[in-house]
């Protein structure tokens, strides 16, 4: 780092704290008793390298290998700083920066301290931000392409809400769907930079977090030489659309319409998630995070399609096709019972149904999707083939079965359990440790495959503590994409004869 031309000193926490912004946690959490070193940049800081946060050592000569307080508390730039590639590995005591004005950069790449904007924040690539010991704060505009948090402190409610913000993707650990699949963030890296599934499942069991798809051996070095880490924009969107390609797109616009209430019911989609009701009649139906029920519902008896959305324990509204006219009604649980209703007549309540028959096409059509594509991993071939492996038929013959027929294996926090006596359901057990019991035992959350011949497919069935049972609702889509990769490392563990593995459960 070539700083011969550059004003910037090595100072003390307490000669400059004064300097620092209200709003920074080095001002407001800072202890001085350690690490007290302070480099500080007078003027603007314009980089034609990359900056290694972890190797700030090279610009402090009070530093001193054998004294870690010696190490450089963070970096002040009172100006506007310039960069390609900010980055550093460490994710606990990392050398912070705070830049006064604005920063650019095209990728940073940060964790174990704090990273502050006193103006406008743009990252023309890639922000990620890992660890809680790390926290961004921007007092300006934010402009990120890809924004990617992985257990880091930001403010959530800004980013979500785009508030004074313009960020193309922004991926969270919360986003515990999206982060099983992984699509969302490969989609932008290049392939060197980003692993398969089955490269996750030969060190992990599942994905716990949007970096485990990344390939961070690659991607530090990378990230010094100053190279480009996404793939083009272009070739983004050429990503995403060979993907849509694959995708069933039902509704071609959410307005409250026949048309859109006849598709929710189309029968080769509508088979794939509905659960016939006590009269015998096709229905669909969930509770979704926002407090909301959704009911789609068939009845051949006198034609009827209808959607039925329910506010909580406050009201239920419902579209209805019926005699091949559209019916829009409301119930609000009183005398009135169910009457009908209009944007006219009932302005906040329509306005209720328009916005969340809207959200529910689009919820809708990913449902559909994700069980296609679950049903695609897990289906009779692959269930039967898992079942019939040589070495699950070896120790199935070989261990001692319980009352139902079991056979049981256990290895660090999960367990398996298989069971295909004619006497029993074929099934494939997997649980895995979810908490320990106030006797001191533990706790699975188990992931049941069972084989159903009647509705041809590979049923999921849910297990509470107390040992009942219940095929898991289609709405649950993390559970399914979870038990579709718990599946897939039972097949790498158990592969086909002709496949070779040296994994062990």
């Amino acid at each position: 780092m070539n700083l011969s031309n550059l004003p910037y000193r090595t100072t003390s926490y307490d000669e400059i704290a004064d300097e620092l912004p209200e709003s920074s946690l080095y001002k407001e959490h800072y202890d001085t008793h350690w690490q007290n070193r302070v480099i500080v940049i007078d003027g603007d800081w314009i980089l034609d390298e990359p900056l290694d946060l972890d190797a700030v050592d090279e610009l402090s000569p009070y530093y001193n290998p054998d004294d870690y307080d010696s190490l450089p508390l963070f970096i002040l730039v009172k100006g506007n700083m310039e960069a390609t590639n900010i980055y550093n590995g460490e994710t606990c005591g990392s050398c912070g920066l705070v830049v006064l004005g604005n920063l650019t950069a095209e990728n940073i790449v940060v964790g174990g301290q704090e990273i502050f904007v006193g103006a406008d924040l743009r990252v023309s690539g890639f922000y990620w931000g890992d660890y809680n010991h790390g926290s961004l704060t921007v007092m300006g505009h934010i402009s990120i392409y890809v924004f990617l948090e992985t257990d880091y402190n930001h403010n959530n409610k800004r980013f979500e809400e785009r508030r004074n913000a313009d960020i193309t993707e922004y991926l969270t650990d919360d986003d515990y769907g999206g982060l099983l699949l992984g699509e969302k963030l490969v989609l932008y890296l290049k392939p060197e930079f980003s692993f398969v599934l089955d490269d996750i499942l030969k060190i992990d069991y599942i994905p716990w977090s949007w970096k485990c798809w990344i390939n961070e051996e690659k991607l530090f070095p990378a990230l010094a030489k100053g190279e480009t880490i996404f793939v083009s924009p272009e070739e983004t969107q050429k990503r995403r659309d060979e993907i849509s390609k694959k995708q069933v797109h039902l509704f071609p616009n959410t307005d409250i319409s026949i048309e859109n209430l006849l598709r929710f019911t189309y029968p080769p989609l509508f088979s794939l998630v509905c659960k016939l009701d006590k009269n015998n009649h096709p229905r669909f139906e969930m509770w979704d995070d926002n407090d909301v029920f959704y009911r789609v519902l068939y009845d051949p008896d006198d034609s009827t399609y209808s959607l039925y959305i329910q506010n909580g324990e406050e009201y239920g509204v419902l579209a209805q096709v019926y005699e091949g006219e559209l019916h829009t009604s409301i119930n609000t649980f009183t005398d009135e019972g169910v009457i009908d209703m209009t944007a006219t007549s009932h302005p906040a309540h329509f306005a209720f149904l328009e916005k969340e028959f809207a959200y529910f096409c689009r919820r809708y059509e990913e449902l559909i999707n994700s069980r296609i594509y679950y049903l695609s991993k897990v289906n009779e071939a692959n269930f039967k083939s898992l079942l019939a492996n040589e070495r699950l038929q070896d120790f199935y013959a070989q261990k001692e079965k319980n009352a139902d027929g079991y056979v049981t294996l256990q290895k660090d926090d999960f367990i398996l359990k298989i069971s295909n006596e004619e006497a029993t359901t074929a099934r494939i057990s997997l649980g895995e440790h979810s908490k320990y019991n106030e006797d001191g035992s533990v706790a699975y959350l188990y992931f049941h495959y069972q084989w159903d011949a009647e509705r041809n497919c590979v049923l999921l069935i849910n297990e509470e503590e107390d040992g009942e049972e219940y095929e898991a609702n289609f709405g649950n889509t993390p559970r399914y994409y979870r038990a579709m990769i718990y599946f897939r490392k039972l097949q790498l563990l158990f592969p086909p004869v002709e496949e070779q593995s040296t994994n062990v459960i």
